[in-house]
């Protein structure tokens, strides 16, 4: 499964992006959320982002969201100078039924001023 959004704007600090490609992070994991069409296992995420405002400077929190809820799959990005950053998180067991829905949430920790651009997110499904 993977989704992407082409930015988090400036004045948000926590969007959703869904099993898709969209504009930009929603408010809420309902707003993102896509059914997951078989039931299996979630092993692993994997987050990038092409940029964090014109500093360079970012950092960021993704979690993944099943049926609303927070799961173990989460990763911390953190960019440098060159504002690309990367992460991810192996070794959950998320187990998942056909109609779950799921998202991935992005917590921005640097703050409103600084937005994050073409973050894309993978996570492996195993039936």
């Amino acid at each position: 499964m993977n989704g992407y959004a082409a930015l988090m704007a400036q004045g948000t600090t926590t969007g959703f992006i869904g099993p898709s490609g969209q504009t930009n992070v929603l408010a809420t994991d309902s707003d993102a959320a896509g059914v997951i069409p078989e039931a299996g296992t979630l092993t692993s995420l994997y987050v990038t982002s092409d940029s964090f405002d014109s500093t360079g400077d970012g950092s960021a929190t993704a979690t993944v969201f099943v049926d609303d809820t927070a799961t173990s799959l989460t990763c911390s990005l953190s960019s440098g100078t060159t504002g690309d950053a990367t992460c991810q998180a192996t070794g959950a067991s998320i187990s998942v039924a056909a109609g779950d829905t799921v998202s991935v949430e992005i917590v921005n920790s640097t703050g409103p001023s600084t937005y994050i651009r073409d973050i894309r997110w993978s996570s492996g499904l195993s039936s």
